[in-house]
């Protein structure tokens, strides 16, 4: 026979003894058996298993979301009512026999098979439907008490409607309208935490105007090819590309235009300023209607073109032809490769030539023009002066006009003029010197040291200036 907690001589201002505590703890660890009466409500946190005879006297609730195995009663006598609430009714998770009456509201109800459900007087022995495990066969229930559709009725022989059960939902934007079991509808607002719907038109960047979202049709993000436009008439037809200001079009990939009427047209491109252009890959044109088509290549300036690659174009109408070249001034022009053209109106048309000043003209390759209207013909020349022409190879000429077609001196200084080109003095292919032969004995004042060699009339001589006078010796 179970014992009964008692409260023998627990008084104030007693001794508390040991078997005052103990026999609470043997009563609730099943130490020993207690009779326990409980007065009120019970609630217990977690999974319970109950052994032997459960009576409720009154109304038995359940509340949570029962899973397996979290209410295992052997036997269970309810004289009330038992509400079991939301919960997922499967195999293993309400083993009961009962007598009164068990109402629950599932989230899901399924077909009750013979095999998962036992009544009091075995399998197949439950008379009413309200309760289920699964909702494989049971569509739409918000409540166990409401069957639709049942592939068997084998275990409900009654079953209720419930008129506020919610049969469907729809959403819009961010509102859920829900549809119950009466043709009724309500609706509940989710708070998205957006701050309010987006404004302007599609791919509009967002922005803060007073505390409200809205957009700027001049500022656009591209979301099918990640590019971004921003500004006034401007494309960004390239994946991952950037158009800015006005007219500007970012058409290569991963290019960037800026400015206005700017163009790029291949990946990786730059064009800034006013109607310039990058045509080449990994090309860059700023400044005033530059133009680069080459590779590589950079044109800066006013009217600045690079054609060839990784050349580079700078100043006012400046023109690159060729690799790895460089013009640089007023209407210089490179056609070779690896060469250099700088100053006004100057070419380098040899490859690895060097042509600076005014209108100084490289043709031979690894040649050098400088001064003013100086050209190198010859391989690896040099020109320098007034008008000067190294018209042979390895050949330097210095002065100015000195006499055309020369391809034999290897030093020359020209002493010519527009009318006449000649020259005065030359070391030859052999070491030796060449001056000017005059036709007349010299009548100006020479320096120390000065030489003439005189052709009078087939009369030949050779004067030096020594002491103050030209002497002379006469050559046979």
């Amino acid at each position: 026979m179970a014992s009964t907690l008692s409260k023998t001589n627990i008084t104030t201002g007693e001794t508390i003894r040991p078997w005052h505590v103990t026999q609470s703890v043997d009563a609730f660890t099943g130490t020993e058996a207690y009779d326990i009466t409980i007065s009120g409500s019970l609630t217990v946190t977690g999974p319970t298993n109950l052994s032997g005879s459960v009576g409720i006297s009154q109304s038995l609730t359940v509340g949570g979301t029962l899973t397996t195995g979290e209410l295992e009663i052997t036997n269970l006598t309810v004289n009330g009512t038992a509400n079991i609430n939301e919960a997922n009714i499967d195999s293993g998770i309400i083993s009961a026999s009962f007598t009164g009456s068990l109402l629950g509201t599932a989230s899901t109800a399924s077909f009750v098979t013979s095999s998962r459900v036992f009544g009091p007087n075995g399998s197949n022995s439950i008379l009413t439907s309200s309760f289920a495990s699964t909702a494989s066969f049971v569509q739409n229930a918000q409540t166990a008490s409401y069957v639709l559709n049942a592939v068997s009725a084998s275990f409900a022989s009654t079953a209720s409607y419930t008129p506020n059960a919610l049969i469907t939902a729809s959403v819009s934007s961010n509102t859920i309208t829900f549809t119950k079991g009466n043709g009724s509808t309500f609706p509940i607002t989710v708070d998205t935490g957006s701050g309010g719907l987006p404004g302007g038109s599609d791919t509009e960047i967002q922005y803060n105007n007073n505390n409200v979202f809205s957009g700027d049709p001049t500022f656009v993000y591209d979301y099918l090819l990640s590019s971004l436009k921003q500004g006034d008439t401007v494309g960004s037809t390239g994946f991952y590309s950037h158009a800015e200001g006005y007219g500007s079009n970012a058409n290569g990939f991963y290019s960037h235009a800026e400015g206005y009427n700017s163009t790029t047209t291949e990946t990786g491109s730059h064009a800034e300023g006013n109607g310039t252009q990058a045509n080449g890959l990994y090309s860059h044109a700023e400044g005033f209607s530059t133009i680069v088509d080459g590779q590589g290549s950079h044109a800066e300036g006013a009217s600045t073109q690079v054609i060839g690659e990784y050349s580079h174009a700078e100043g006012i109408s400046t023109l690159v032809y060729g690799n790895n070249s460089h013009a640089e001034g007023y209407f210089t022009t490179v056609n070779g490769n690896t060469a250099h053209a700088e100053g006004s109106d100057t070419i380098a048309d040899g490859n690895s030539s060097h042509a600076e000043g005014l209108f100084t003209q490289t043709v031979g390759d690894y040649s050098h023009a400088e001064g003013s209207g100086s050209i190198t013909i010859g391989i690896a020349s040099h020109a320098g002066g007034n008008n000067t022409i190294a018209s042979g190879s390895y050949q330097t000429v210095v002065g100015q006009y000195n006499a055309q077609n020369n391809t034999t001196d290897r030093f020359i200084v020209g002493t010519g003029t527009s009318v006449t080109r000649r020259d005065g003095f030359a070391v030859t292919h052999s070491g030796s010197i060449r001056v000017l032969t005059q036709s007349a004995a010299p009548t100006w004042t020479g320096r120390e040291g000065e030489m003439v060699p005189v052709n009078d009339s087939g009369t030949y001589r050779i004067y030096v200036y020594i002491g103050g006078a030209w002497r002379s010796s006469s050559l046979s």
